[in-house]
């Protein structure tokens, strides 16, 4: 029978960490062990977990980060296979069992993610049979995952000889982190992704006035990376959508933060690097960037148009 370890990082977790624990206890394919690594939270996370006694693993460090806490339940995980679950995510109860089950229709793939739905303002879907039979597949190939992350990272079966391969996460990046691995899985698997929403999702508020320029670093710095191990190989249309792409995203994470013109910066860059449009999985509606861009010159003008919802 295949084996998982389940590995959850938490820092000051204790409004979300029990619903996580019990979504990965629940399952309908019980995992092997369910790792939970407290990253030196000062709420009451640790009491919360020492309730659980047995039926959880508790590693305790010293507060260094998402990356580093997922490093440390990986080097202490048994499973062939290693899921990853955010604190504050949950999972529908048969999202493992329905992971395994497709997974039985492609034995390359070695990364493996679900669809998410929005939690805790929607439900798990419980997954009826209908969903069994279908078992929509989604493979995401090195050079799309180049330009944009398409994988939730509590959504991810990752197998532990993939693991072994590609090493830990890098600690140095402060949000993408998880881009970055999926890309140096592309190195060793094939990826896929089950169109099923089995992921519950938690859009945590946040300070963007900090996170978006460490965001973009982040991004900036798995692009160097990949011109480091010359990953485009001469692929230079490509390279230039992915920077594009790169450029967008700062641009929506700085416009959300209030800095209108370094969004619209960031956006001209984008259209300078890449002027053709971005497919309906990348951008959702046509012309986004062209969109966006009016939206913010309008405002920038103190004008205000309204909220175009992309």
């Amino acid at each position: 029978m295949t084996t998982i370890s389940v590995v959850i990082p938490a820092f000051n977790a204790a409004p979300w960490i029990r619903e996580a624990i019990g979504s990965a206890l629940a399952q309908t394919i019980a995992p092997l062990e369910v790792i939970v690594v407290d990253d030196g939270s000062t709420d009451e996370t640790a009491t919360l977990l020492a309730a659980y006694g047995t039926r959880i693993r508790t590693i305790t460090q010293p507060n260094q980060g998402v990356a580093a806490a997922r490093n440390a339940g990986i080097a202490a995980a048994c499973g062939e296979w290693i899921a990853f679950l955010d604190a504050d995510d949950v999972w529908d109860r048969r999202k493992l069992e329905l992971q395994l089950q497709a997974l039985q229709s492609d034995s390359s793939i070695g990364l493996f993610g679900t669809a998410t739905f929005a939690w805790p303002l929607s439900q798990p879907c419980t997954c009826d049979r209908a969903i069994d039979r279908m078992m929509p597949l989604a493979r995401i190939t090195r050079d799309t995952l180049a330009v944009k992350n398409y994988l939730t990272t509590s959504s991810i079966l990752v197998r532990h000889d993939v693991v072994k391969s590609v090493g830990a996460f890098d600690t140095a990046l402060c949000g993408p982190e998880d881009h970055d691995y999926w890309l140096r899985c592309a190195d060793f698997t094939r990826i896929a992704i089950l169109m099923v929403p089995l992921t519950g999702y938690r859009a945590v508020s946040g300070s963007l006035s900090t996170r978006a320029p460490a965001m973009e670093a982040g991004m900036r710095r798995i692009l160097s990376k990949l011109e480091a191990r010359d990953f485009w190989r001469g692929q230079r249309l490509r390279r230039r959508h992915a920077y594009s792409y790169v450029s967008h995203s700062c641009a929506q994470l700085h416009g959300a933060a209030g800095n209108q013109t370094l969004a619209i910066q960031k956006l001209i860059a984008s259209i300078i690097w890449y002027p053709f449009p971005y497919t309906r999985a990348e951008a959702g509606v046509p012309f986004v960037r062209a969109r966006r861009l009016a939206v913010l010159l309008l405002r920038l003008l103190g004008l205000r148009p309204p909220d175009p919802g992309y």
